[in-house]
Protein backbone atom coordinates (compact mmCIF):
# COMPACT_ATOMS: atom_id res chain seq x y z
CA UNK A 1 0.00 0.00 0.00
CA UNK A 2 0.80 3.54 -0.78
CA UNK A 3 0.60 6.03 2.19
CA UNK A 4 0.15 9.85 0.93
CA UNK A 5 0.96 12.14 3.66
CA UNK A 6 0.89 15.91 3.41
CA UNK A 7 1.11 18.86 6.60
CA UNK A 8 -1.66 21.15 7.63
CA UNK A 9 -0.46 23.63 5.22
CA UNK A 10 -2.31 22.33 1.71
CA UNK A 11 -5.47 23.57 3.19
CA UNK A 12 -7.83 20.20 3.50
CA UNK A 13 -10.73 20.06 5.65
CA UNK A 14 -10.15 17.11 8.41
CA UNK A 15 -13.48 15.44 6.72
CA UNK A 16 -11.85 15.67 3.17
CA UNK A 17 -8.28 14.08 4.39
CA UNK A 18 -10.78 10.95 5.43
CA UNK A 19 -12.30 10.57 2.14
CA UNK A 20 -9.10 11.00 0.37
CA UNK A 21 -7.63 8.55 3.02
CA UNK A 22 -4.96 11.29 3.44
CA UNK A 23 -2.78 11.77 6.87
CA UNK A 24 -1.81 14.75 7.89
CA UNK A 25 1.24 16.40 9.86
CA UNK A 26 -0.35 19.23 11.66
CA UNK A 27 1.87 22.77 11.81
CA UNK A 28 2.03 24.70 14.61
CA UNK A 29 0.72 28.67 15.06
CA UNK A 30 1.50 30.68 18.16
CA UNK A 31 -0.85 33.41 19.49
CA UNK A 32 1.42 35.04 22.10
CA UNK A 33 2.29 32.54 24.49
CA UNK A 34 -0.35 30.19 23.71
CA UNK A 35 0.70 26.87 21.13
CA UNK A 36 -1.84 25.92 18.51
CA UNK A 37 -1.86 22.85 16.29
CA UNK A 38 -3.88 23.46 12.98
CA UNK A 39 -6.56 21.11 12.53
CA UNK A 40 -6.38 19.40 16.11
CA UNK A 41 -7.25 22.76 18.55
CA UNK A 42 -7.53 25.11 16.04
CA UNK A 43 -9.81 25.24 13.11
CA UNK A 44 -10.01 27.62 10.25
CA UNK A 45 -12.93 29.48 11.91
CA UNK A 46 -11.05 29.80 15.32
CA UNK A 47 -7.72 31.20 13.55
CA UNK A 48 -9.50 33.63 11.83
CA UNK A 49 -11.36 35.10 14.53
CA UNK A 50 -8.04 34.96 16.89
CA UNK A 51 -6.33 36.76 14.10
CA UNK A 52 -8.85 39.52 14.26
CA UNK A 53 -9.01 39.98 17.82
CA UNK A 54 -5.83 39.66 18.64
CA UNK A 55 -3.28 42.39 18.90
CA UNK A 56 0.08 40.39 18.08
CA UNK A 57 0.65 39.09 14.57
CA UNK A 58 0.66 34.90 14.59
CA UNK A 59 3.95 33.01 14.37
CA UNK A 60 3.92 29.48 12.64
CA UNK A 61 6.30 26.85 12.75
CA UNK A 62 7.03 23.37 11.00
CA UNK A 63 5.60 20.44 12.84
CA UNK A 64 7.64 18.41 15.45
CA UNK A 65 9.93 15.72 14.31
CA UNK A 66 7.58 13.11 16.53
CA UNK A 67 5.15 13.75 14.17
CA UNK A 68 6.72 12.29 11.27
CA UNK A 69 8.45 9.78 13.45
CA UNK A 70 4.43 8.15 14.59
CA UNK A 71 3.66 8.09 10.76
CA UNK A 72 6.84 6.40 9.48
CA UNK A 73 6.90 3.91 12.38
CA UNK A 74 3.53 2.79 11.60
CA UNK A 75 3.74 2.58 7.55
CA UNK A 76 7.77 0.75 8.05
CA UNK A 77 5.40 -1.99 10.35
CA UNK A 78 2.97 -2.70 7.96
CA UNK A 79 5.30 -2.39 5.07
CA UNK A 80 3.73 0.35 3.30
CA UNK A 81 5.82 2.65 1.28
CA UNK A 82 4.91 6.31 1.57
CA UNK A 83 4.89 9.18 -0.37
CA UNK A 84 4.82 12.62 1.50
CA UNK A 85 4.07 16.07 -0.50
CA UNK A 86 4.70 18.92 1.76
CA UNK A 87 4.80 23.06 1.74
CA UNK A 88 7.88 24.59 -0.33
CA UNK A 89 10.83 24.62 1.39
CA UNK A 90 11.73 28.13 0.63
CA UNK A 91 8.92 29.27 3.19
CA UNK A 92 9.29 26.56 6.36
CA UNK A 93 11.75 23.70 7.35
CA UNK A 94 8.73 21.31 7.01
CA UNK A 95 10.46 19.56 4.40
CA UNK A 96 13.94 19.19 5.82
CA UNK A 97 12.04 17.79 8.79
CA UNK A 98 10.03 14.80 6.59
CA UNK A 99 13.58 14.34 4.92
CA UNK A 100 15.61 13.70 8.25
CA UNK A 101 13.50 11.77 9.84
CA UNK A 102 12.82 9.91 7.18
CA UNK A 103 16.19 8.57 7.12
CA UNK A 104 15.94 6.67 9.71
CA UNK A 105 13.77 3.64 8.23
CA UNK A 106 13.72 1.46 5.78
CA UNK A 107 11.16 1.02 4.08
CA UNK A 108 10.38 3.54 1.21
CA UNK A 109 9.36 6.74 2.06
CA UNK A 110 9.62 9.65 -1.00
CA UNK A 111 9.50 13.12 0.75
CA UNK A 112 8.50 15.74 -2.25
CA UNK A 113 9.35 19.35 -1.54
CA UNK A 114 5.71 21.02 -3.49
CA UNK A 115 7.60 24.69 -3.94
CA UNK A 116 4.23 25.38 -3.54
CA UNK A 117 1.46 25.49 -0.46
CA UNK A 118 -2.25 25.76 0.13
CA UNK A 119 -4.13 24.74 -2.87
CA UNK A 120 -1.14 24.40 -4.86
CA UNK A 121 0.56 21.48 -2.26
CA UNK A 122 -3.31 19.96 -2.45
CA UNK A 123 -3.85 19.63 -6.05
CA UNK A 124 -0.49 17.82 -6.05
CA UNK A 125 -1.74 15.64 -2.75
CA UNK A 126 -5.04 14.89 -4.80
CA UNK A 127 -2.99 13.98 -8.04
CA UNK A 128 -1.19 11.21 -5.79
CA UNK A 129 -4.51 10.47 -4.30
CA UNK A 130 -5.91 9.83 -8.15
CA UNK A 131 -2.69 7.91 -9.23
CA UNK A 132 -2.62 5.92 -5.86
CA UNK A 133 -6.56 4.44 -6.61
CA UNK A 134 -5.37 3.50 -10.10
CA UNK A 135 -2.86 1.23 -8.80
CA UNK A 136 0.07 2.92 -8.96
CA UNK A 137 3.01 2.77 -7.14
CA UNK A 138 5.06 4.91 -4.84
CA UNK A 139 8.41 5.61 -7.59
CA UNK A 140 5.65 5.97 -10.34
CA UNK A 141 3.67 8.55 -8.21
CA UNK A 142 6.66 10.63 -7.00
CA UNK A 143 7.90 10.80 -11.08
CA UNK A 144 4.61 12.40 -12.15
CA UNK A 145 4.23 14.60 -9.22
CA UNK A 146 7.75 15.78 -9.94
CA UNK A 147 6.51 16.18 -13.58
CA UNK A 148 3.19 18.39 -12.66
CA UNK A 149 4.76 20.48 -10.15
CA UNK A 150 7.01 21.91 -12.76
CA UNK A 151 3.72 23.23 -14.67
CA UNK A 152 1.72 24.29 -11.25
CA UNK A 153 1.37 28.09 -11.04
CA UNK A 154 -0.02 29.96 -8.13
CA UNK A 155 -1.34 33.14 -8.19
CA UNK A 156 -2.67 35.15 -5.23
CA UNK A 157 -3.95 39.04 -4.36
CA UNK A 158 -3.11 40.20 -1.21
CA UNK A 159 -5.09 42.14 1.53
CA UNK A 160 -2.63 43.82 2.53
CA UNK A 161 1.38 43.62 2.64
CA UNK A 162 1.22 43.78 6.40
CA UNK A 163 1.13 40.32 7.27
CA UNK A 164 3.71 39.22 4.76
CA UNK A 165 6.30 41.94 6.07
CA UNK A 166 5.60 40.86 9.76
CA UNK A 167 6.60 37.65 8.61
CA UNK A 168 9.53 38.03 6.74
CA UNK A 169 7.77 36.81 3.22
CA UNK A 170 7.38 40.05 1.57
CA UNK A 171 10.40 40.86 -0.88
CA UNK A 172 11.80 43.70 -0.35
CA UNK A 173 10.84 45.67 -3.32
CA UNK A 174 7.44 45.79 -2.19
CA UNK A 175 8.10 47.08 1.18
CA UNK A 176 6.80 50.22 0.61
CA UNK A 177 3.00 49.53 -1.43
CA UNK A 178 1.56 49.71 2.38
CA UNK A 179 1.82 53.44 2.19
CA UNK A 180 -0.18 53.89 -0.64
CA UNK A 181 -3.78 53.58 -0.54
CA UNK A 182 -5.76 50.50 -1.83
CA UNK A 183 -2.83 49.02 -3.68
CA UNK A 184 -2.71 45.28 -3.58
CA UNK A 185 0.30 42.94 -3.85
CA UNK A 186 -0.40 40.64 -6.74
CA UNK A 187 2.40 37.64 -5.74
CA UNK A 188 3.08 34.81 -7.17
CA UNK A 189 4.87 31.53 -6.15
CA UNK A 190 7.73 30.81 -8.28
CA UNK A 191 10.09 27.80 -7.36
CA UNK A 192 8.91 27.76 -4.17
CA UNK A 193 9.35 31.40 -3.42
CA UNK A 194 6.88 34.31 -2.84
CA UNK A 195 7.50 37.03 -5.53
CA UNK A 196 5.84 40.27 -5.72
CA UNK A 197 4.54 40.02 -9.63
CA UNK A 198 1.79 43.43 -9.64
CA UNK A 199 0.43 46.82 -7.84
CA UNK A 200 -2.90 46.46 -8.12
CA UNK A 201 -5.53 49.47 -7.59
CA UNK A 202 -8.25 47.39 -5.40
CA UNK A 203 -8.94 43.94 -5.39
CA UNK A 204 -10.60 43.49 -8.57
CA UNK A 205 -8.18 45.35 -10.59
CA UNK A 206 -6.01 42.30 -9.05
CA UNK A 207 -8.09 39.97 -9.51
CA UNK A 208 -8.47 40.25 -13.24
CA UNK A 209 -4.52 41.09 -13.86
CA UNK A 210 -4.47 37.20 -11.84
CA UNK A 211 -6.79 35.56 -14.56
CA UNK A 212 -5.22 37.78 -17.62
CA UNK A 213 -1.67 35.91 -16.45
CA UNK A 214 -3.92 32.54 -16.01
CA UNK A 215 -5.22 33.49 -20.09
CA UNK A 216 -1.98 34.03 -21.51
CA UNK A 217 -0.85 30.67 -20.48
CA UNK A 218 -2.61 28.38 -22.06
CA UNK A 219 -3.89 26.20 -18.78
CA UNK A 220 -3.96 22.20 -19.13
CA UNK A 221 -7.77 21.64 -18.61
CA UNK A 222 -6.89 17.93 -17.75
CA UNK A 223 -6.11 19.42 -14.40
CA UNK A 224 -8.76 21.27 -11.75
CA UNK A 225 -8.34 24.84 -11.01
CA UNK A 226 -8.37 25.62 -7.45
CA UNK A 227 -9.42 29.33 -6.24
CA UNK A 228 -7.71 29.71 -2.80
CA UNK A 229 -10.10 32.76 -0.25
CA UNK A 230 -8.68 33.68 3.05
CA UNK A 231 -11.95 33.38 4.96
CA UNK A 232 -14.30 35.95 3.34
CA UNK A 233 -16.04 33.05 0.69
CA UNK A 234 -17.23 35.95 -1.17
CA UNK A 235 -14.19 36.78 -2.93
CA UNK A 236 -13.57 33.04 -3.56
CA UNK A 237 -17.67 33.08 -5.50
CA UNK A 238 -16.35 36.26 -7.07
CA UNK A 239 -12.77 34.62 -8.48
CA UNK A 240 -15.06 31.76 -9.86
CA UNK A 241 -17.55 33.87 -11.38
CA UNK A 242 -14.79 35.77 -13.18
CA UNK A 243 -13.06 32.18 -14.44
CA UNK A 244 -16.25 31.31 -15.73
CA UNK A 245 -17.28 34.04 -17.46
CA UNK A 246 -13.83 33.70 -19.57
CA UNK A 247 -15.29 30.21 -19.98
CA UNK A 248 -13.32 28.09 -18.06
CA UNK A 249 -14.74 24.66 -16.53
CA UNK A 250 -14.89 24.95 -12.11
CA UNK A 251 -16.35 21.97 -10.40
CA UNK A 252 -18.25 22.51 -7.25
CA UNK A 253 -15.43 22.00 -5.45
CA UNK A 254 -12.30 24.40 -6.23
CA UNK A 255 -13.04 26.94 -3.60
CA UNK A 256 -10.30 26.42 -0.61
CA UNK A 257 -10.34 28.35 2.40
CA UNK A 258 -7.23 29.01 3.68
CA UNK A 259 -6.07 28.06 6.66
CA UNK A 260 -3.58 29.29 9.63
CA UNK A 261 -0.40 28.41 8.04
CA UNK A 262 -0.44 30.19 5.14
CA UNK A 263 -3.31 33.18 6.35
CA UNK A 264 -0.83 34.19 9.32
CA UNK A 265 1.07 35.60 6.23
CA UNK A 266 -1.60 37.33 4.03
CA UNK A 267 -4.42 38.20 6.30
CA UNK A 268 -7.69 37.60 5.36
CA UNK A 269 -9.53 39.09 2.09
CA UNK A 270 -6.77 37.97 0.63
CA UNK A 271 -7.29 35.07 -3.21
CA UNK A 272 -6.02 33.36 -5.18
CA UNK A 273 -6.13 30.93 -8.14
CA UNK A 274 -4.07 27.90 -8.78
CA UNK A 275 -3.35 25.67 -12.24
CA UNK A 276 -1.32 23.65 -14.32
CA UNK A 277 -0.12 24.81 -17.66
CA UNK A 278 0.40 23.20 -20.83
Amino acid sequence: MVRIITDSASDFEPLELQLLNVECVPMTINFGDVTYKENINLTKRMFYNLLKTHSQTPKTSQPSPECFEKIFKEAEKKGDEVVAILISSKISGTYQCGKYVSSGFKNKIYIIDSLSASAGERLLVEEAVRMRNKGYGAKEIVKHIENVKEKMRLYAVVESGDFLKKGGRLPHSAHKINNIKNIKPVIEMENGTIKLLHKSLGSQRGIQYMINQLHKAKPDLEYPFHIMYAHNHNVGVEVKKALLERGYPMSDHCLVNVGAVIGSHIGKNSCGIVYVEK
